[in-house]
């Protein structure tokens, strides 16, 4: 794989018609910044990426032009599918006929560069040994960085927290026990949240800052804001 970033914290940025989408959804946000500031920062955020990633780029290219600005973060909320190689499918808990390799891989060997910073989080389905070697988050690839079970990051003056996974009762209250190789339960109890992850959010001062459940876009379009 190629060299990839070492810092944990996303660094800041300086800087005709728009195709409709069955496949991941996409919402975009412009938030004025401070009064001091030069400009305004464009974010978008994109739902169940499922590995789809040359997709949701040249989508968001197409929009650029279109609009006449160029976006300074991609939030992508669950479901990324960082698959690497086929080994990878192995280890995400999808149906046969839906398992496939995507084209995360040619992001993570270095064979192309994503051109628009995105972090994600995890969802349901990930795979499972890969999210597992980055459990407080790291970069997976030049130029994206995965949030890891639960963690903060700062860009632009903005503090983003991400939780990852689904909610299960019935794994709540235990910790993060699953290690390769995994079985049909491990594979599957690996993405459910753990109550120590709510813990440490928890943990954070109660300022305002954007929030990326894996329902984000929904909450997007239905309130017009992050919270």
């Amino acid at each position: 794989m190629a060299s990839v970033p070492p810092p944990p914290i996303p660094p800041q940025l300086s800087h005709s018609d728009e195709p409709s989408s069955k496949k991941t959804r996409i919402e975009t946000k412009t938030i004025p910044t401070t009064k001091h500031s030069q400009r305004q920062l464009h974010l978008a955020v994109a739902g169940c990426s499922h590995g789809e990633m040359d997709y949701i780029y040249s989508t968001l290219a197409k929009m650029e032009r279109n609009r006449g600005y160029k976006f300074d973060l991609l939030i992508c909320c669950g479901d990324y599918q960082a698959l690497r190689n086929n080994a990878d499918i192995n280890t995400i808990n999808v149906p046969h006929k839906h398992r496939k390799l995507g084209t995360f891989h040619q992001y993570y060997s270095g064979e192309k560069v994503a051109p628009i910073l995105t972090i994600f989080i995890g969802g349901n389905h990930e795979a499972t040994g890969f999210m597992a070697e980055l459990p407080y988050g790291g970069w997976v690839a030049p130029n994206i960085y995965y949030l890891g079970f639960a963690s903060v990051v700062q860009f632009a003056g903005l503090r983003m927290g991400g939780l990852s996974g689904i909610y299960k009762s019935a794994d709540y209250n235990k910790n993060h026990f699953e290690r390769p190789p995994f079985n049909n339960s491990s594979i599957i109890s690996a993405y459910h949240v753990r109550s120590i992850d709510i813990f440490r959010l928890k943990l954070l001062e109660t300022t305002k800052k954007p929030k990326c459940p894996m329902k984000m876009p929904l909450a997007l379009k239905r309130q017009n804001s992050w919270h």
